[in-house]
């Protein structure tokens, strides 16, 4: 079973000092258009398949959030995904950190993406701009740090480490 499933056009969901894990399915898994998520010292851990699905666009504000030992993805988001994170973490997903299947606009303060088994973070879209302050993408096992596949991606790092993953540490294609 999902920790929590969630089915609408449009869903909020706020998470505060909470955990959910070890689900036989998604920790939390919403199939809706719009999806806006406020998350701050929480924890997605656990769960046999993604910790996070979304089907639909997904605007995720997270500060001190931990999605780790996740069976599939830590997120998953079919559509485009904004994220403004602050000192989360990412790790030791059996699949990829991040999966987005269309654009990424990400902004992250002291982002930890780790120890992923393929890649820490990967869109496909086109039109991706992701800014990166103090993060680290690192040993993410048989993928790259961050994989932008769309055209026309915008990247600006600063004072950032993206080192010793599988593949490349930025593949922008």
């Amino acid at each position: 079973s999902h920790g929590l499933g969630l089915y609408a056009n449009h869903v909020e969901i706020a998470m505060e000092n909470s955990t959910i894990s070890n689900h036989n399915l998604e920790g939390v898994h919403v199939k809706a258009n719009t999806v806006q998520q406020n998350i701050s010292n929480s924890f997605i851990q656990g769960n046999a398949a993604n910790g996070i699905e979304v089907e639909g666009s997904l605007n995720l504000t997270s500060d001190h959030f931990t999605v780790q030992g996740n069976g599939s993805n830590g997120i998953d988001v079919s559509q485009t995904f904004d994220w403004q994170s602050d000192f989360d973490v990412i790790a030791d997903n059996g699949d990829n950190g991040v999966t987005v299947g269309s654009t990424l606009t990400l902004v992250a303060d002291s982002l930890e993406v780790v120890g992923n088994f393929s890649n820490g973070i990967v869109a496909s879209g086109s039109n991706s701009d992701v800014t990166l302050y103090q993060c680290n993408l690192h040993q993410n096992t048989i993928g790259d740090g961050i994989r932008l596949s769309g055209g026309n991606n915008a990247m600006d790092i600063d004072y950032s480490f993206i080192r010793d993953n599988g593949g490349d540490g930025i593949d922008m294609g």
